[in-house]
C-alpha cells in the first residue's frame, strides 16, 4: 500500500491544470438504459489520463440513473462541473467474503455494486452520488477501509443549514480505520449524532433511535488517493448511484450544488455558506454509541461486566 503526505507548501499550490473530470455519459459510454444490463468485471467506466480509472469490480447488472435530487442536477466543485444526467446504479447489494455488509465488517467487498477506481497519480477524488441519509458508506484503498469526508445538500427541519455531512479520520499514515470500530452507522446518525437507547426486543437487546430522517440529497464522498493504489466504494445494504467524479491534486475550496437552468438558488455545501455544517461535522465517528464487545468479540449490551472493547479501546466496565 502507497500514501503520500501533503507538504506546508504543496497545501498552497493552486489547483488549475491538475483538476480534471470524468463524467460518466452512461448511455453512450457504456449503452446503459433504464433497463438493467449486465456489465462484466473489469469493464471500464471511464478515464481521466495520467490520473484515475473508473470501472466495475465485479460482474452485475447496471442502468443508467440521474442522480438529481431536490432541483439540484449538477455539481460545480471549484469552477468544474459534473452534471447527474448519465449516471448509473447496479443491482446488488455489496457483500463482503463472508456475506456480510461491507460498513458493519470492515471487510472489502466481494461483490456486487462497487465504484472501482485506479489512481496513476497522488490527489483527491470526489465522488458525486446521489447519497442517502439512511445508508452507510464505506471507501477501501487496497482492501483496507480508509477514512473519508461526506457532504450532502439536505432538506430537513432538524438540519437548518440545509447541508448533512461528516468527516471520518483514520489513523496513522495510512488513514486506515480499524476493523475493531465497526460498523460505520447510517449518514444522519453520524452527522446528527441522534441520541438512542437500548431496548430489549424478543428478548435480544435493539438500539432504539430518538429519530429518523431517511431523505435523499446531492453530494460528494471525498478521499485521498495515492499513485498506484485501488480503491472501492460502496453503499451498504443498497447500491451506490453516481454520475461522476472529479481529480484534483489539493482539496477543493469550494463544492456547490445548483440547477443547470438557473430555477434552483445553488447551495454551497462545504463552504462558509452551509451555515451549521462544521458543528455537524466530527472528527471520528466513533462516538460513545458505539457497540461495545467483549474479549471473545461478541457484541453485549452496556449492562456487560468485566472487560470490553470499545471504540478500539479496551476498559474494565464495572
Amino acid at each position: 500500500m502507497k500514501k503520500f503526505l501533503l507538504s506546508a507548501a504543496a497545501v498552497v499550490v493552486a489547483m488549475s491544470a491538475n483538476a480534471q473530470v470524468l463524467q460518466i455519459n452512461a448511455d453512450e459510454a457504456l449503452g446503459l438504459s433504464g433497463d438493467l444490463l449486465s456489465l462484466s468485471k473489469d469493464t471500464e467506466i471511464g478515464t481521466i489520463e495520467g490520473a484515475i480509472t473508473a470501472f466495475v469490480p465485479f460482474d452485475d447488472s447496471y442502468k443508467m440513473l440521474d442522480c438529481k435530487n431536490d432541483g439540484y442536477n449538477q455539481v460545480e466543485i471549484d469552477g468544474n462541473i459534473i452534471l447527474t444526467k448519465g449516471g448509473m446504479q447496479g443491482n446488488t447489494n455489496p457483500k463482503d467474503a463472508d456475506g456480510n455488509a461491507p460498513a458493519n465488517s470492515l471487510k472489502a467487498p466481494a461483490g456486487g455494486a462497487v465504484i472501482g477506481l485506479s489512481a496513476a497519480k497522488d490527489g483527491y477524488v470526489y465522488i458525486v452520488s446521489k447519497l442517502s441519509s439512511n445508508k452507510q458508506y464505506t471507501v477501501f484503498e487496497e482492501g483496507s477501509p480508509i477514512g473519508y469526508e461526506l457532504s450532502m445538500e439536505f432538506i430537513d427541519d432538524h438540519v437548518p443549514s440545509g447541508v448533512l455531512g461528516y468527516k471520518l479520520d483514520g489513523e496513522g499514515e495510512y488513514n486506515i480505520i480499524p476493523v475493531s470500530q465497526a460498523p460505520i452507522d447510517w449518514v444522519e446518525r453520524i452527522a446528527l449524532n441522534i441520541p438512542s437507547h437500548e431496548e430489549e426486543v424478543d428478548g435480544a437487546m435493539k438500539v432504539v433511535y430518538d429519530y429518523e430522517i431517511k431523505k435523499n440529497g446531492l453530494g460528494v464522498i471525498v478521499f485521498p488517493v495515492a499513485k498506484d493504489c485501488s480503491y472501492m466504494i460502496n453503499a451498504s445494504g443498497s447500491k451506490i448511484s453516481w454520475s461522476g467524479l472529479y481529480f484534483a491534486e489539493e482539496k477543493a475550496e469550494k463544492v456547490t450544488v445548483s440547477d443547470s437552468n438557473g430555477e434552483t438558488t445553488p447551495k454551497d455545501i462545504l463552504g462558509a455558506s452551509a451555515t451549521g455544517i462544521n458543528n455537524m461535522k466530527f472528527e471520528n465517528v466513533f462516538v460513545e454509541n458505539a457497540p461495545i464487545y467483549n474479549l471473545a468479540g461478541q457484541k453485549v449490551s452496556k449492562s456487560y461486566k468485566g472487560i470490553v472493547i470499545q471504540n478500539g479501546r479496551k476498559f474494565i466496565n464495572k
